[in-house]
């Protein structure tokens, strides 16, 4: 039954990959088995085909991008775990 929520997620992992993009970047968030979260950022505009992690030099611009990619990825969970949006 759709309507029923069997499941709880937790709210503050988020396993696998997931990206962001604000153009003309994109940051990667990988979590690894262990539980180690790695960012990437690339500047699409500069490096279509993602070849240089652009993360370190521009430690500002990927923290921001990691804090609201972390925020929607709470969100959507919350969603899932039956409760409101962040």
């Amino acid at each position: 039954d759709a309507g029923q929520i069997k499941k709880q997620y937790p709210e503050d992992t988020f396993p696998g990959h997931a990206a962001w993009n604000d153009w003309p970047w994109k940051l990667h968030r990988i979590a690894g088995k262990n539980g180690k979260v790695k960012v990437e950022l690339y500047d699409l505009a500069k490096d279509p085909m993602e070849k240089n992690n652009v993360a370190d030099s521009n430690a500002n611009r990927t923290r921001k991008m990691r804090g609201e990619l972390e925020d929607w990825l709470e969100s959507v969970t919350r969603s899932l775990n039956g409760k409101d949006y962040k």
